[in-house]
């Protein structure tokens, strides 16, 4: 079948399900209720009129996207770019963390639905200059409506995973398509430019620019509740932090720590759940295994008989990071296929991470050569390191050392985009 016809078929089923996807929402807001506000941005009704001045389009789905984007968008407003900055989001979590990190510099709406007619009037209202999208949304009619607009799109931070692969090559000329109408593809690694180019990609298209995640800049705001959090924690001889957990991991967590705290009786584990909806379940988890368990949203206190910190909480993760003595990177235990190692490396901490990495497969890869992180197998092996990184500072010292070096090392392509963006739009 021909692009044009899968793109026809594909906006059709998009039409059909349109009520579902609103009924998704509705769903999603008994747990998350931001899910059920602002329906009509996403069908770009919303605001009804907006400023005739060009934009600076970046698209950054939810908090991992907008992380990355964060470094990007505080360079292009220190160069007090004329444009307007627009940043689209999918979800809740990522709306509240771009207001986090910019409170009132940039305008923000949630991406619309990929419908031809939604596209069009998004366009038509916003004006954007350029697109930018953030790690991997192939979004046919989004990019069909660019490309008839004249409008540039690049894919900045792009990875492309090998079941990643194999899902888009079953609509391969759909994708094809999507991917001609992008204008530079932004790559992290050489194995990501070379699955892009399998999938169609033209060579010229493609640049290995690094990830855009090695450029963290911890904030004002992030130290001061890294500051806190260690008071907070001062009568515990060691913090681990679990960050991002799935279902199925915080029951080995919690297995692990039990075990350590054999040895380290004074140890707490601060737990970091990935998404919102799951906040009260593993707070339910947690005061079912009798460990005196605290929760940071009810504002409840850290006592010195504490042994799980409950951080059910939106965009503190970072902060978090600078508090603890260690960190494990959650949904590695799993097949999720794992989470960012790099804030904690950027605070010097020892890293530890399940064995299923895929997603950031190429970063493992180097971190573990480097003795920068190490994956375990199992709540046993996990015990072991940690009661290795309680006991042995000297170790833990160092193996926090090697994260924050690693980190120090590579380049994040930053200056790459930037000279792209100006060479686009005279705004930039």
């Amino acid at each position: 079948m021909k692009a044009a016809a899968l793109r026809s078929l594909y906006s059709l089923t998009m039409r059909l399900l349109l009520p579902a996807q609103f009924i998704r929402l509705w769903l999603r807001g008994r747990k998350l209720p931001a899910y059920r506000r602002r329906w009509l941005e996403r069908l770009a009704l919303s605001p009804s009129s907006w400023p005739a001045e060009p934009r600076l389009w970046i698209h950054a789905v939810s908090v991992g996207e907008v992380n990355a984007a964060a470094p990007l968008i505080r360079r292009l407003l220190d160069k007090k770019t004329p444009c307007r900055i627009l940043v689209t989001t999918t979800t809740p979590t990522g709306s509240r963390t771009l207001r986090q990190h910019f409170p009132d510099q940039i305008e923000h709406c949630y991406f619309p639905f990929d419908l031809p007619g939604v596209m069009r009037r998004f366009l038509r209202k916003t004006r954007p200059a350029l697109l930018m999208i953030m790690e991997t949304e192939l979004w046919p009619n989004c990019l069909e409506q660019c490309r008839r607009s004249g409008v540039p799109v690049a894919i900045a931070n792009a990875r492309l995973s090998e079941k990643s692969l194999r899902g888009y090559r079953k609509i391969a000329p759909l994708t094809q398509a999507a991917l001609a109408a992008v204008t530079r593809l932004f790559a992290q690694g050489k194995a990501d430019a070379e699955r892009f180019i399998q999938l169609g990609a033209r060579p010229e298209q493609v640049e290995v620019i690094g990830n855009l995640k090695f450029h963290i800049d911890i904030s004002a705001s992030d130290k001061k509740l890294a500051e806190q959090m260690k008071n907070d924690w001062r009568d515990h001889d060691f913090v681990w932090l679990a960050a991002s957990t799935h279902p199925g991991e915080d029951e080995i967590l919690i297995q692990a720590h039990r075990a350590l705290l054999e040895t380290v009786p004074t140890a707490l584990l601060v737990l970091a759940p990935r998404h919102p909806d799951r906040f009260d379940q593993v707070a339910d988890l947690c005061q079912r295994t009798s460990l005196p368990t605290a929760r940071r949203s009810t504002g409840d206190p850290v006592a010195p008989d504490t042994r799980i910190y409950l951080a059910d909480t939106l965009g503190e993760l970072t902060g978090l990071y600078g508090a603890a003595d260690a960190a494990f990177i959650a949904g590695s235990l799993t097949d999720i296929g794992g989470h960012n190692p790099l804030e904690p490396a950027a605070h010097g901490i020892p890293i530890l991470s399940g064995p299923n990495v895929h997603n950031f497969a190429q970063i493992y890869a180097e971190m573990t050569e480097a003795n920068a992180a190490t994956l375990v197998h199992g709540p046993q092996e996990l015990t072991e390191w940690l009661q290795k990184l309680a006991t042995d500072n000297a170790l833990k010292t160092r193996l926090g050392q090697q994260a924050r070096r690693y980190l120090q090392t590579r380049s994040s392509g930053l200056e790459t985009l930037l000279d792209w963006i100006a060479a686009q739009i005279d705004c930039a």
